[in-house]
Parts: structure tokens; C-alpha cells; sequence
């Protein structure tokens, strides 16, 4: 791994979050970078609190001034290293917005520092209103209620009004291409924007990922999978040509703009004036990103994509997961099993930042996408198949009880606890009750007689007639012939116990008894533990 260089990594947590939110990116990074330096800021913990927390612009000069301080530190520790020092960047939620604001005034006032990966994760670039397709989310679209109070939450919808020398919303200033602030970021070797594609209750996917023209949906797991996660999509390429291209199909414009050109690059000269009437000309324009789940200012998406990104999208079928935090593996707020997942992540997403040197240099390839890197399959087996491995027995109907076995005690309780209803055990490797749950008290005993009842060594009887009888609720009991005329005999000797025949090949061949509904039994459980029918 080359180590040329002294790097300092800065991470900067979202609204309501603090330092421990990096945790586990510190424990990833810190296995791939030991020569690293990683700074997570502390100063923006009391004050990202949300709606009465402060505004963006205040959040980044207290963000900077850390940053700064942080790499004195390092100047300091380090005065005879001649290697130049690299500065890194990982932004979770708001935390990306607040590093784009200060770190301008990063490198006017340490020139010489070199800037290598900019990383957001999650971070609402395009700001978070939300589309009509999104009804659920319109919510965000009210933020400007809360500018009594705080000029953050407005901010962030771009519902700010300019003040002092700012003649646009903070979003649109931030995004300017011929301002400070996408000149701080075009100073990156590599800028990086990873979000989730579906289900992120707080921001858009296209304002996640800068990524406008491309509709995100839900997409589905494998047939026995519950949950699982992979990557959706990646591109690194600039998303902002053929959006302007098929504009006319998705963009909010005022009657006046509408009678307007195609926007034009932005001139870049220091004229004030030509400044300002870009910017009025850009505050008329609103659009909406192609699945209609976000709204925004078209010159962001404009300015933003002046720039080239790596751009990759998460994909997640979790219920109940916190999707929000999932790029950062936020531990307290995630259950056991979708921390697990959310860990498998970050470090996949940990080698994708630092590089293919290991030093945040080279561009390593994109994950391979569509695909599901891990999923957790719910699948019906025989007792057999479950032994020596944590199990979830059911009862699905009057003694028609299923066995679900899992390789470990996460996975089986999470699958226990998803549930509901059901009546249901949960039992260890070595076949002890762990939990039970359930409406159906009495499917309980039903449960563990069946579950604990000696395994019948149906491998040795391939081949044979069988006869399968309920004798009792739920309690099938397994008879083999090597003859069909002694299987014959057997089935005519049960007299009103219900009960089928089935010859070598596991056919049904006759039915039997009074009590019909326990046929229905009898043909899961052989199917269950015998296969076939």
C-alpha cells in the first residue's frame, strides 16, 4: 500500500448527529490507512440540532476554523516531514453541504495544502424538497415555516431569503460555478456522491447522488430473500447534458423564462452586475428530477455538474430500517441485523474512497450493479436440513407447522421478530427453545412435539411405498413398504385414521379417512421432509 504523502481525513456528521456517528468508517479506514490521520469535527454537535439549530453559513465557518485547526496540528507534529500534506473529505447528510461551504476559506488560507477525495454520503446536493411523487415527503416542502426559528431547515429547502451580499439562496450560491466555492472542489483529485436509491424518508435520490435524469424506484428482492442490500446503479459521467436536453418534459418555469433560450454557460468575469442578473435569471427556474420525487433550482444541478463525480447508488430492501444512516453504519440507530448489512457497506464503500493505492489516488472500478451483495433467505426445510443451525417453527394453519433454518442467532430472531402473529418458536442448534410468540397459544405444544419427535430416516426409505397418516393434530406419522400390496394392506388396516398412499416415485396414489382437512397436512408435511408429491 503506497503511503507517499501525510493525509488528514476529515468527517463531518448531519443534523442531530456527533462524532461517534464515524465509528465504524473509523474502524474501516483505520485497517486500510493506518498512516492516516482521521478527524472527526466535535464543534458542530450542539449546534445541527434540527429547525433550531444555526444556519448552514455559520455551521461551515465553525467547520473550517476545526478544519484549519486540525491541519496546523498536523504541520506541527510533523515539521521535518518534507511529504506534502493531503486533505480528505467525508461528508454525512448536511455534513457535505457544510464542508462545500467552508473550505474555501481552507485553502485561501493554506494554499499549499493538497486536496485529494471529496466523499458525501447521503447528502442532499439539490436540496430536499420534494416532488409530487413523492407525497409522503411533501412535508420538507413546509421548511420555510420554521425560519423563525432557524435559517437551516429553509436553507436547505432552498427557501432562504438572500441577505447582506448574498443575492441568492445559500444552495444556488454554493453552487456557482464561477464562485469560491466549486472552485474549492475542483481542487479534489476525486470528488465522490453515494446515496441510497429508495426509501431515504429525509432526502431525494437524485438530490443524494446529483443525479437527476434517471428515475428511481424500488426494485425487488430475489423470491426467498426477506431483506438485502447491493448497489443500484453507478456513472461517471456528467448527468447534466441530456438533462437539459429533454428539459421541456420536466421543468417548472415562469412564463417569462419559458419564453426564453436554452441557459447558457454561465459567464465567468468578476462583473458584479453580470453576476446578479444571472442569478435573478436562475432564481425564476425551478424543475423536477425525472421520477418527480425532487424539486430544485436547475442552476445547482447546472453548477454541480461543471464538475466530474463518481456517482454511485445504494440499493436496500430492509423493513424497517433506518435508511438515512445506512452509509454510515449509525449503530444506535439501526437493530442487529441491518448494522451487520450497514457495515458490509461502508467497507465497500471504505475501498472505493481510499483508492487504488490506498492513499485516496488512481480510481478504483465501480462495484459491479445491478446487484444484491448480501441477502437473508427464508426458506421452508425439512427437520433434517436443520440440524445444527438456529431454527424458526411455525404453525401455517392447524398443524401444518414449518421449520426455517438460519446460519445465525441474528438472522433467525430478526426473522422471529418480523413475524407478527404467527405463532412461532425459536429454537438453538441444540434443538432448546429460545423464545416463543405468538396469537395461537395452543399451536405451541403443537410446535414442539413436532419439532423434538424423533427424526424418521426417510433417506433409507427412496425408493419404497409410503403411508402418511395424521394421528392426532398435526402429528404425521411416516410408514414404509417395500411391496405395494403390503402398502395396501397397511392403508386399508388404519380404518377412519386419515391417511394417504404414495408409491416409489412420491405420487399420491389413494386417500383415506374421515377427517379431510388433515390431507392437506399430510401432503406439507411430505413435501416438508420428504420432497416430491
Amino acid at each position: 500500500m503506497t503511503t507517499h504523502g501525510r493525509h488528514l481525513c476529515v468527517l463531518v456528521h448531519g443534523m442531530a448527529g456527533t462524532q461517534d456517528d464515524w465509528a465504524t468508517w473509523m474502524e474501516s479506514l483505520q485497517r486500510r490507512c493506518p498512516h492516516w490521520t482521521l478527524r472527526p469535527l466535535e464543534c458542530l454537535r450542539d449546534h445541527v440540532r434540527p429547525i433550531i439549530g444555526k444556519g448552514l453559513d455559520a455551521l461551515a465557518t465553525m467547520a473550517s476554523e476545526e478544519i484549519l485547526q486540525a491541519l496546523n496540528e498536523e504541520d506541527q507534529l510533523q515539521q521535518d516531514c518534507l511529504e506534502p500534506l493531503i486533505l480528505h473529505c467525508v461528508g454525512h447528510s448536511m455534513g457535505g453541504l457544510i464542508l462545500r461551504a467552508g473550505l474555501h476559506r481552507v485553502f485561501e488560507e493554506m494554499p499549499t495544502i493538497r486536496a485529494g477525495v471529496f466523499l458525501t454520503l447521503s447528502t442532499p446536493h439539490l436540496g430536499v424538497n420534494a416532488g409530487w411523487r413523492a407525497p409522503e415527503a411533501l412535508w420538507r416542502n413546509l421548511s420555510c415555516l420554521t425560519a423563525v426559528l432557524s435559517p437551516q431547515c429553509p436553507q436547505l429547502a432552498v427557501q432562504d431569503h438572500p441577505t447582506g451580499e448574498q443575492e441568492s439562496p445559500f444552495l444556488v450560491a454554493l453552487a456557482d460555478p464561477a464562485g469560491p466555492h466549486i472552485a474549492a472542489l475542483a481542487r479534489f483529485q476525486r470528488r465522490l456522491c453515494i446515496t441510497v436509491s429508495h426509501g431515504d424518508f429525509l432526502i431525494p435520490a437524485a438530490s443524494g447522488i446529483i443525479w437527476a435524469n434517471r428515475r428511481w424506484k424500488r426494485v425487488q428482492l430475489p423470491e426467498a430473500a426477506a431483506v438485502g442490500w447491493g448497489f443500484e446503479d453507478h456513472c461517471e459521467e456528467r448527468c447534466c447534458d441530456g438533462y437539459r436536453s429533454d428539459s421541456s418534459s420536466f421543468s417548472e418555469v415562469s412564463s417569462q423564462a419559458s419564453r426564453q433560450s436554452s441557459p447558457q454557460r454561465i459567464d465567468r468575469s468578476n462583473s458584479r452586475s453580470s453576476r446578479t442578473s444571472h442569478r435573478r435569471e436562475r432564481g425564476a427556474v425551478w424543475t423536477k428530477s425525472s421520477d418527480g420525487t425532487s424539486r430544485f433550482p436547475k442552476q445547482i444541478l447546472e453548477g454541480l455538474d461543471s464538475l466530474s463525480w463518481e456517482r454511485l447508488a445504494v440499493r436496500l430492501q430492509f423493513k424497517g430500517a433506518t435508511v438515512h444512516v445506512f452509509l454510515i453504519a449509525k449503530a444506535a440507530e439501526q437493530g442487529e441485523l441491518e448494522h451487520i448489512y450497514s457495515r458490509e457497506c461502508v467497507d465497500c464503500l471504505a475501498d472505493l474512497f481510499v483508492g487504488c493505492d490506498g492513499a485516496g489516488g488512481g480510481r478504483p472500478p465501480m462495484p459491479l450493479a445491478p446487484c444484491w451483495k448480501r441477502t437473508l433467505d427464508v426458506k421452508a426445510c425439512s427437520r433434517e436440513e436443520c440440524l445444527e443451525r438456529w431454527v424458526v417453527a411455525t404453525e401455517e394453519g392447524i398443524g401444518v407447522v414449518m421449520f426455517y433454518p438460519f446460519a445465525t442467532e441474528i438472522e433467525a430472531t430478526f426473522h422471529f421478530n418480523s413475524l407478527a402473529t404467527t405463532s412461532r418458536v425459536l429454537f438453538d442448534p441444540e434443538r432448546n427453545e429460545r423464545q416463543r410468540y405468538g396469537a395461537n397459544i395452543g399451536a405451541f405444544s403443537t410446535i414442539r412435539k413436532l419439532f423434538a419427535s424423533p427424526l424418521t430416516n426417510l433417506a433409507s426409505s427412496r425408493g419404497m411405498w409410503m403411508l402418511v397418516t395424521e394421528e392426532g393434530i398435526g402429528n404425521v406419522k411416516f410408514y414404509s413398504y417395500d411391496a405395494e400390496e403390503q402398502a395396501r394392506e397397511a392403508f386399508a388396516s388404519f380404518g377412519a385414521t386419515s391417511r394417504i398412499l404414495f408409491d416409489p416415485q412420491h405420487v399420491e396414489v389413494q386417500r383415506g379417512g374421515w377427517n379431510r382437512p388433515a390431507h392437506s397436512t399430510i401432503v406439507a408435511t411430505f413435501r416438508r421432509e420428504v420432497g416430491g408429491c
